[in-house]
């Protein structure tokens, strides 16, 4: 059975505060069920008009039983809609930088879940109204975390 694929959108890797850093620990949680985890900041994305598709320059992550050791791969120009899910987790500032980051990433495709939290509540959609960004991380934010009910994603265990 294929792995279920991650891509993460972070500030630049050194900038982490890696003992506090929670977007690591997702990481981590998610490489421990088994999923892939890739890793790209938001200046790695690009639109291929030639193929009418968003691609980023990610890098596969590892992690050793720590969210703070971990091991990253070489850079690999990867299309968005074979992700299962996007997690932009960009720290401020939340601009117009950040909004055209989550408009290439809604050119993904309906089958990718997008975790935007903050701009989904800046702009105070729901996520029944916003179908293909999620209010919240991915099957890991309880309910009450950002107003929207979790999903499972594709080949979570249970």
């Amino acid at each position: 059975m294929r792995s279920v694929q991650h891509l993460f959108v972070i500030d630049p890797l050194p900038s982490l505060n890696l003992a506090l850093d929670s977007s690591l620990r997702m990481m981590a949680a998610l490489a421990a069920l088994g999923h892939e985890i890739h890793i790209c900041e938001p200046r790695q994305l690009s639109w291929r008009s030639d193929r009418r598709s968003a691609t980023a320059r990610a890098e596969a992550i590892r992690f050793a039983n720590d969210p703070t050791k971990f091991t990253v791969g070489d850079p690999q120009n990867l299309e968005l809609a074979n992700f299962a899910a996007i997690h932009m987790r960009k720290d401020p500032p939340y601009d117009l930088d950040y909004i055209g980051t989550t408009w290439l990433l809604e050119s993904a495709g309906a089958s990718v879940r997008i975790s935007a939290p903050l701009l989904a509540q800046i702009l105070g959609h729901a996520e029944r109204e916003w179908p293909r960004v999620a209010c919240g991380l991915c099957a890991l934010a309880p309910a009450s975390a950002a107003g929207a009910v979790p999903r499972p994603v594709p080949g979570q265990r249970r």
